[in-house]
């Protein structure tokens, strides 16, 4: 007695001598004892190899991993022997069920804390467990252990877990039959709880007592008065009892603190609806599709609030994005097989709803039961509801409803099926049929799609003259006039980059003819060196001609260009531009030239051209925050095609928009390696730019390497290149630390006007330190005049 090590050096003798399970057994249990938990294990793992598997020694074996921290372990050596255990092996199921609980293999979980239920062996813990474990797969079975623990221990949380598993079965007599059942002592146990009051309010709400609703809501707000998920429970309650007076104040009262809350944004959006008050509700449906971007009923919605706020257009392009996001998903049948679909939707939803719910309702209520199933109507009513990913049915009903208020004439889905199918014979004659439905945005719209610019040209321009304050008009008018059919703009620039000063002027007409773009441009540079020592055979003139040709699609821009130029030497160049969108977050340009000017150095841009290739992306991560990047090689000669070197460039830059509408504000990061590779020997034909009288080397035209680290804050990017109605300023400030010549900056300032109408003039002027690893100073200004005709 007292001496374990002696008595299992004893009974490991007489095992050695005449070997016997029980003598091993007994070993095992003497180890386990002494704490010595490997041994213990090692015995019982002995056990099993000599006399076979044993539901007791799987749970000792289980029992020491677990003592070691091997739950997994534990897991396979219980499931391995699951076939010995018995439905009573009670000890068994409860070691089983509690491992699997912790390592989150929930059907193990859930069928040995079943064993455990049909027996009524299992704790309040493990009630609570299944509970959460078969709600999905087994709700009703979740709600009789639910009500089974409240009737056995009075916890309200059981009663709480049941009641919320009959609200999500729909429940509500049996919800209302409980709640009326409680005893006074029963009730204020579970009045405690603001989920009680939640639960009584929606079912209150369902069985046609909205006073109720409203009285538990109150309660439940009383008892915890920071909860967002019992505050956007009641907006929708009240946005579906259309209670306005008691909207107006929570809407009030939650405002501010609404905006960082997401979870209050949809019924925030709601809420302004129903109380008419749309631009409000603006920021909150933005906020909302963030979280919900491909949901058809907040994207339609939105629409709705975009367009009672005047701004027409965007509601046209919401309206298309969400219509042919959902035909995409759904409408890839042929055409004759989808009255068939709708028609089997149309019974399912019917089928699977009671006399009273909602949905049926809405039926009566709006009347468009008698509407034939397979019409336009009727399709996007239950496409609508199939589509939708609101969880409250609250919410679903008033998206729904607002939606099906708009359907009555859907000219602009029809419209955007046609766009989308490059099908012209119907979108003549959806536009023709719709003209008076159709907004004057849509026909607009029509029209730019159908390559008739100067209808679209006209027609923006006459809804502008009708309402000049009119934001929407105006925005209409920009995008009607962007690829105009004919303009002309003209520019001119003063630069000053030391030694080299120059004055220039440019004119193109870009001319469209249909899809093609032709575009011939001049431009002649004034220019002298302020430096004789420096440069002395710089041309007086500098001067360009030539022509693009451009074809456009909704995706894709292809530019073919050719010029002749005089300089030093009189010679030809050729380039290509592709461009490319290819979804709604990334786009590319690739750019290839011949005989460009090259502006890396003075010498270059003077007496010099290059060859290149260029690379470009643009990735969008969301709205605000973006990320580009740049590739580019060039290949460096003088005007007669000597050598000169070559380089290779990487730019990059990282971006957030700090504001998307004028005044639009946006913050980059941006940096830019370039490696210059010269020849050994400057040819002669640059060298008369040059004084004679100091040593030439290749260095003096081609750059030094150099990398660069900048910052920039820029604003009104939006207003630079689009029609504007009043004077507009823009800017940027910016900040860089170059390898070569350490910080330098940026400074840019301007202003876009209309002068006479269908015009725009732009002025600004610009300082840079640092550019291109150099340390000299750029001043540039100009000022460009655009007018369309």
């Amino acid at each position: 007695e007292g001496q374990p090590k002696q008595a299992i050096a004893y009974l490991t003798h007489l095992d050695q001598q005449s070997p016997a399970r029980s003598l091993l057994d007994a070993i095992a249990v003497m180890y386990r004892r002494m704490g010595k938990n490997d041994q213990a294990y090692e015995s019982y793992r002995i056990l099993e190899n000599l006399y076979g598997k044993n539901i007791r020694w799987a749970m000792e074996q289980a029992n020491l991993l677990v003592r070691r921290g091997d739950l997994r372990g534990a897991y396979d050596v219980l499931r391995q022997d699951m076939s010995l255990a018995q439905p009573n092996d009670l000890d068994f199921w409860k070691l089983l069920g509690h491992v699997a609980w912790t390592l989150e293999e929930d059907q193990q979980a859930e069928d040995a804390y079943r064993q455990l239920w049909t027996h009524r062996e299992l704790s309040a813990t493990g009630q609570e467990r299944l509970i959460l474990l078969a709600r999905q797969s087994r709700p009703f079975e979740a709600i009789d252990i639910g009500l089974a623990g409240w009737r056995n221990t009075h916890s309200p949380r059981f009663l709480l877990q049941a009641l919320d598993l009959l609200l999500q079965e729909k429940k509500h007599q049996e919800i209302q039959a409980i709640l009326n059942g409680l005893l006074p002592w029963e009730e204020k146990l579970v009045a405690q709880n603001e989920r009680y009051w939640v639960i009584r309010a929606e079912v209150m709400a369902k069985m046609g007592q909205p006073e109720e609703g409203l009285h538990a809501y109150q309660r439940a707000l009383a008892l915890n008065p920071e909860s967002s998920e019992i505050k956007e429970a009641f907006l929708w309650f009240l946005i579906d009892q259309n209670d306005r007076v008691e909207l107006e104040l929570s809407v009030n009262d939650w405002r501010d603190m609404a905006e960082q809350d997401p979870r209050l944004w949809g019924a925030m959006a709601a809420a302004y609806m129903v109380l008419d008050r749309p631009k409000p509700a603006l920021p909150y449906f933005v906020r909302q599709l963030k979280h919900n971007q491909h949901d058809y009923l907040w994207l339609l919605n939105y629409a709705s609030a975009l367009e009672a706020s005047s701004y027409t257009a965007l509601a046209w392009k919401v309206r298309q994005h969400a219509w042919l996001g959902v035909r995409q998903r759904l409408l890839t049948t042929p055409p004759e097989e989808h009255a068939p679909h709708m028609r089997e939707a149309y019974a399912m939803l019917a089928n699977v709803k009671d006399p009273g719910d909602a949905l049926l309702e809405l039926f009566r209520q709006e009347d468009i039961h008698r509407t034939s199933r397979t019409s336009p109507v009727m399709k996007e009513l239950v496409l609508s509801w199939l589509l939708s990913q609101e969880a409250f049915d609250a919410a679903k009903m008033w998206l729904w409803k607002n939606y099906a208020r708009r359907m009555t004439a859907p000219g602009w889905a029809e419209l955007a099926i046609a766009l989308e199918d490059n099908d012209w014979e119907s979108i003549h004659a959806i536009v023709t049929r719709h003209t008076k439905t159709l907004s004057r945005s849509d026909n607009i719209e029509a029209a730019s799609r159908l390559d008739r610019l100067t209808l679209a040209q006209t027609l923006a321009f006459d809804s502008m003259s009708r309402d000049p304050d009119n934001t929407v008009a105006h925005v209409q008018y920009q995008e009607a006039i962007k690829f105009a059919v004919d303009q002309i703009t003209s520019r001119i620039m003063f630069e000053d980059r030391r030694p080299l000063s120059s004055y220039a002027w440019k004119t193109a007409i870009p001319i469209q003819l249909g899809r093609m773009e032709v575009r011939p441009e001049a431009s002649v540079t004034w220019q002298t060196s302020t430096d004789a020592s420096a440069f002395s055979g710089v041309p007086h003139v500098d001067r360009q001609i030539g022509a693009s040709v451009g074809y456009r699609r909704p995706s894709m821009f292809l530019r073919l260009t050719g010029f002749q130029r005089s300089a030093v030497s009189n010679f030809w160049g050729v380039g290509m531009m592709y461009e490319q969108a290819w979804n709604d977050h990334f786009s590319s340009i690739l750019t290839l030239g011949r005989n460009y000017k090259a502006d890396d150095s003075i010498a270059l841009q003077v007496g010099g051209v290059k060859d290149f290739i260029r690379g470009q992306g643009l990735y969008y991560f969301s709205k605000r925050q973006f990320v580009s990047l740049q590739l580019d090689a060039p290949w460096f000669f003088t005007q007669s095609r000597d050598a000169l070197g070559h380089a290779l460039g990487v730019e990059g830059a990282l971006g957030h928009h700090l504001r998307r509408e004028y005044p639009d504000v946006t913050v980059r990061v941006t940096g830019n390696v370039r490696r210059y590779w010269r020849v050994n020997t400057l040819p002669a034909s640059i060298r008369p730019i040059f004084p004679g009288n100091q040593p030439l080397t290749s260095d003096l035209v081609v750059p030094r390497e150099f990398s660069q680290l900048g910052i920039n804050l820029s604003f009104g990017d939006s207003i630079r290149d689009v029609y504007t109605k009043g004077i507009r300023p823009f800017g940027l400030l910016g900040a860089n630390h170059n390898s070569t010549n350490g910080f330098g900056y940026s400074v840019e300032a301007g202003m876009a006007a209309r002068l006479l109408g269908q015009d725009r003039l732009v002025l600004f002027g610009s300082h840079i330190r640092g550019g291109f690893g150099q340390n000299a100073k750029t001043t540039q200004m100009n000022l460009e005049y655009q007018r369309w005709f």
